[in-house]
């Protein structure tokens, strides 16, 4: 919605998942009167979105694989 020059009023759109799935994303802004004529490819602006999820997703993916690791060289070198 058209507030005034500076300012509009907009509501975000429903994304799939849970909202603790999402953390922190960075979004292009882009911008259309009527709704449908989205100007993506001059647009520079960018809204970031805070979420309430967690960025230790990849942290716990990564310190698996690592703990993964550790164990099968372990095993190895004790066979």
């Amino acid at each position: 919605m058209y507030i005034n020059e500076t300012t509009l009023l907009c509501v975000s759109p429903r994304v799939p998942g849970e909202s603790d799935d999402y953390s922190t994303e960075k979004v292009k802004l882009t911008v259309a009167m009527n709704g449908q004529d989205f100007n993506e490819i001059e647009s520079e602006a960018y809204v970031t979105f805070i979420g309430t999820g967690s960025n230790l997703g990849m942290f716990k993916a990564l310190l698996t694989i690592i703990l993964l690791g550790l164990f099968l060289v372990a095993l190895f070198y004790f066979l």
